[in-house]
């Protein structure tokens, strides 16, 4: 592939960080992105299967990349975690744990 042709030409990475860039660190940075990009669409249509579904919306895209890559986008909420469970389960789950040996 033509590194003058690809989507994140040089020019545009020359003008993010003002700097000379050797071409092998061109080149790196597209392989990079492609991986990042190829990546995020397949596990977005593999997710947009599991759903049931045909077409892979910014939903979809968002939580791939929220939930896989740890990004988020400014603007959401952080959702928390599940709660721990209470010690009356805990209880509860080592009285079964103990009857069933």
């Amino acid at each position: 592939m033509n590194i003058e042709h690809h989507f994140l030409c040089p020019k545009k990475l020359l003008k993010l960080c003002n700097k000379k860039i050797d071409k092998d660190v061109i080149r790196n940075l597209q392989l990079l992105t492609e991986k990042f990009l190829s990546d995020i669409i397949h596990r977005s249509a593999l997710l947009c299967k599991h759903k049931g579904k045909n077409i892979v919306d910014n939903g979809d895209i968002r939580f791939i990349i929220e939930k896989d890559f740890d990004y988020s986008f400014g603007g959401r909420e952080i959702q928390g975690s599940k709660s721990l469970p209470t010690s009356e389960h805990l209880e509860r789950m080592a009285e079964i744990s103990r009857q069933n040996k």
